[in-house]
C-alpha cells in the first residue's frame, strides 16, 4: 500500500513539474517572439503613418497613438514574464488573477517598493490596453462618419468635422489618454502583493471591469460602426460602378490633364478604401484576443476554490498563461496582417521602405 501511495506520488511530482517546464517555455518562447516581433512591427507601424499622404488622414491619428500604447502594453509585463522564466532562481513578483493563493497566505516581509512596483505595473498595462482599445473604437467612428459623408447621409455636420479633422482627432486622442490615465487609478489601488503573487484584491471588480469596459462595450461599438461602415462602402461602391457605367463613353473625350487628376483622386480613395479594411480587419482581431481573456477571468472570479491540489494549481496556471499571452498577439502581428493583406499599404510600405534605404 505505502509503494502504490509513493509511486502515485512520484507520478503527481512528476506531473506537475512537467506542467511547470512547459509553461515556463512556453512564455519564454512566446514573450520572446512578441518582444523582438512586436516592437519592430510598431515601430514600422508607427513610421508607415508618420508618410503622407496617409499621415493627413484623421484615422491615423487614433492609429498612431492606439500603437504608441500597444508599444506601452508590449515592453511591460510581458518583460517581466521573459525574465522571471530565464531566471527562476531570483525572486519575482508574478502576476495572477488566482484567489485560490489567499488561502495559502504567507505571513513574509515584503518591502513597500515592491508593492509599488506591482500597483505600478498593473496601472501601466491596464492603462496602455484601454486607451488603445477606446482609440480603435474612436478610429471605427471615423471610418463610419468618413464613409457615410462620401455619401452624403451625415445628419450632424458638426459632428461629422470633429471626427473627420486630423487636429481635432489628435486633440480627442490625447485626451482620451489623459482620462484614461486618471480612469485607470483605481487599478493601482485594487492591486497588491500576496505570496509572491501580485492579485487583485477584489476579484468581482476586477473581472466586471474586464469583460464590460475592456472587452464589451469597445468590441459592441467598434463591431456595429464596422458593420455600417461596410454597409456604406458597399453601397458607394455601387454607386461608383452605377456613375462609370454612365460616363464610360464620355471619359475619352475628356482632356488628359483632367484624366490624371481624376486617377490622384481615385488613389487617394483607395488609400481610404484600404485604411477602412484595416480598421475592420483590427476591430476583429482585438475583438478575438480580447474576447478569451475576458471570459477566462470572469470564470476565475465566478469559481474561487479555498484550496487547490498541486496538480490543480500547475494545470490552471498554464491554462492562464496562454489565455494572457493571446492579449498580446494583435499589438505585436497586428502590423504584418495588415501589410500581407491590404495590397495598397503594403505596395506604399515597401516603396518608402527601399527609398529610405536608397538614401542611406
Amino acid at each position: 500500500m505505502e509503494r502504490i501511495y509513493l509511486n502515485n506520488s512520484i507520478e503527481n511530482n512528476f506531473y506537475v513539474t512537467h506542467l511547470k517546464n512547459i509553461s515556463r517555455y512556453l512564455s519564454i518562447y512566446i514573450c520572446l517572439f512578441y518582444l523582438i516581433v512586436g516592437n519592430i512591427g510598431t515601430i514600422f507601424k508607427i513610421l508607415f503613418f508618420l508618410q503622407k499622404p496617409i499621415r493627413t488622414c484623421p484615422c491615423s491619428a487614433y492609429v498612431i497613438i492606439a500603437t504608441i500604447n500597444d508599444f506601452i502594453t508590449l515592453n511591460n509585463i510581458p518583460i517581466l514574464r521573459l525574465l522571471s522564466n530565464l531566471y527562476p532562481s531570483k525572486k519575482w513578483i508574478h502576476i495572477t488573477i488566482d484567489r485560490s493563493i489567499l488561502s495559502n497566505r504567507q505571513n513574509e516581509f515584503l518591502s513597500s517598493e515592491t508593492i509599488i512596483i506591482c500597483k505600478i505595473r498593473n496601472y501601466l498595462h491596464m492603462w496602455s490596453a484601454d486607451v488603445s482599445i477606446h482609440l480603435l473604437v474612436f478610429a471605427s467612428i471615423n471610418r463610419y462618419l468618413t464613409s457615410s459623408k462620401k455619401l452624403k447621409q451625415q445628419k450632424n455636420i458638426r459632428l461629422t468635422n470633429i471626427f473627420c479633422n486630423f487636429s481635432s482627432a489628435m486633440k480627442i486622442s490625447f485626451g482620451i489618454c489623459i482620462i484614461g490615465a486618471l480612469i485607470s487609478v483605481h487599478h493601482y489601488f485594487n492591486f497588491t502583493v500576496v505570496s509572491n503573487f501580485c492579485i487583485p484584491k477584489h476579484s468581482i471588480l476586477w473581472a466586471t471591469w474586464m469583460f464590460g469596459v475592456h472587452f464589451l462595450i469597445p468590441s459592441t461599438f467598434m463591431i456595429v460602426f464596422s458593420t455600417l461602415t461596410l454597409i456604406n462602402v458597399r453601397k458607394h461602391s455601387n454607386s461608383l460602378c452605377r456613375r462609370y457605367g454612365n460616363n464610360h463613353q464620355r471619359s475619352s473625350n475628356v482632356p488628359k490633364q483632367y484624366q490624371i487628376s481624376r486617377y490622384n483622386r481615385s488613389d487617394c480613395h483607395h488609400i481610404e478604401q484600404q485604411l477602412t479594411s484595416m480598421i475592420i480587419t483590427e476591430t476583429i482581431a482585438t475583438t478575438l484576443t480580447t474576447l478569451t481573456y475576458a471570459i477566462y477571468v470572469m470564470y476565475q472570479a465566478l469559481n474561487v476554490q479555498s484550496e487547490k491540489s498541486l496538480e490543480s494549481f500547475a494545470r490552471e496556471d498554464l491554462i492562464e498563461q496562454s489565455v494572457r499571452l493571446t492579449m498580446y498577439l494583435e499589438p505585436s502581428c497586428g502590423f504584418y496582417v495588415y501589410l500581407f493583406t491590404l495590397t495598397t499599404l503594403r505596395k506604399r510600405f515597401f516603396r518608402i521602405l527601399l527609398n529610405k534605404i536608397r538614401f542611406l
